[in-house]
């Protein structure tokens, strides 16, 4: 027989938690490894340089910290717009796969 509609969203449910928490632990794991290249990337963006110079004066004004600037928030927004997109995909996948949608 097939599930009824509070057994699809029960389901869906828990896979859009679990693909949403995985999701968000990977994008917390992207910001901490990226965000000196970030920091480095929207500098050239505003200032111009190469890579090289642009790294040379970030480091001048405030040695690695300053390469870390703003990771608070980037800790926060990215993992949780990610936790959001992933469990929304997911929830919709799950809540689908007893159709005859392709």
């Amino acid at each position: 027989a097939a599930p009824n509609m509070q057994e699809i969203m029960t389901k869906a449910s828990k896979k859009a938690l679990s693909g949403g928490l995985a999701g968000m632990g990977a994008q917390a794991i992207n910001v901490l490894a990226l965000m000196w290249m970030r920091t480095i990337m929207n500098y050239q963006y505003r200032y111009g340089g190469g890579l090289v110079e642009t790294t040379k004066k970030l480091y001048a004004e405030g040695g690695i910290p300053r390469f870390y600037r703003g990771l608070a928030p980037g800790l926060i927004q990215a993992p949780v717009s990610r936790f959001g997109d992933t469990a929304a995909n997911d929830g919709a996948l799950a809540a689908l796969e007893h159709t005859s949608l392709p």
